[in-house]
């Protein structure tokens, strides 16, 4: 009995970390198609928080195939890693810049999003196999 319970919660598990590796990968990959394509277009999507060109360059890349990689689970501990610094580095930029006003309930909606973001890439780069990954059939 104990351990048909224990065996529901592993299933439960592994498929509630697929779900949120997809989404995850989905939203990231939505989030820097339109970068870098405005960067391909030589604009700099972010120069707005004073971002330098090539760090924008290297966040629009690293969300654009950190997304895709953590959807079809390839190297989804690294793209999980970088997209984790990637926003821990936007938090620290819009608290820097002043950019997040936290005398709103909106600033303080927008800094627990991407401390929110941060985390499920955590997540994400610590447990790297899983359900339908490429991962999960080359490394042991």
């Amino acid at each position: 009995m104990v351990k048909k319970k224990k065996d529901k919660c592993k299933q439960v598990a592994e498929v509630s970390y697929f779900l949120l590796r997809i989404a995850l990968g989905i939203f990231f990959f939505l989030s820097g198609l339109p970068k870098v394509q405005a960067l391909m277009g030589g604009a700099n999507p972010l120069a707005g928080f004073g971002l330098a060109i090539w760090l924008a360059w290297i966040v629009g890349i690293v969300e654009l195939l950190g997304g895709a990689f953590l959807v079809f689970g390839f190297l989804a501990k690294e793209s999980g890693s970088l997209i984790a610094i990637i926003m821990l580095g936007a938090v620290i930029t819009l608290l820097v810049t002043g950019n997040m006003d936290l005398g709103s309930v909106g600033g303080w909606k927008l800094l627990f999003q991407h401390l929110l973001y941060v985390g499920a890439a955590m997540i994400v780069a610590l447990k790297p196999k899983g359900l339908c990954s490429i991962d999960s059939l080359w490394r042991k």
